[in-house]
């Protein structure tokens, strides 16, 4: 997946802001960090939704290279074994076009091949198959991981939003 770094100019925006916070009068002080505090854990809630959506569809089209390469495998597979002949077979030249399009180390100019070079394509494929599988399997741990934080800060949100909405209450009350 994308970058998931923190934003460190945002967090250094905000850090300048809680300073300034610092050096007011106290009901200000407390009504102004609770804002901020609520607007950053909302900010950060958006942004990991927008990681989380991205990191789904990178995901899924890592699926649809998966698909690509093993129907060139099938491809390869359904013709008659020994050697490989392209000549005539569009299917198969359009399916192993596709699988280089998905990452394949494919020569498509090629159309002879011994069956030694038919296995070294299948080898090829299947392990092509096998890096995008590997791929998939980091990316789907690090969504993994993102949902378990996009959690957390889902359930911060209201327990932030309550003691904001308790210090307003109160700011009224004393004014």
């Amino acid at each position: 997946m994308s970058d998931r770094s923190i934003d460190t100019e945002k967090v250094t925006a905000d850090s300048a802001k809680i300073n300034a916070i610092a050096n007011e009068p106290p009901l200000e002080k407390q009504e102004n960090l609770s804002r901020m505090m609520f607007l950053i854990t909302l900010r950060r809630q958006n942004e990991l939704l927008a990681q989380s959506k991205e990191g789904i569809t990178e995901i899924q089209e890592k699926g649809r290279k998966v698909a690509q390469v093993n129907a060139a495998t099938q491809a390869v597979n359904a013709c008659e074994s020994g050697s490989l002949d392209l000549t005539n077979k569009l299917e198969l030249l359009e399916a192993l076009k596709k699988a280089k399009e998905a990452g394949a180390d494919i020569k498509l100019d090629k159309m002879q091949y011994t069956p030694e070079e038919r296995n070294r394509l299948l080898e090829n494929l299947r392990t092509t198959t096998d890096t995008l599988n590997m791929q998939t399997q980091t990316e789907m741990q690090s969504a993994n991981l993102l949902s378990q934080v996009f959690d957390c800060w889902t359930a911060a949100r209201p327990l932030i939003k309550t003691e904001h909405d308790m210090i307003q209450s109160c700011i009224k009350k004393w004014n």
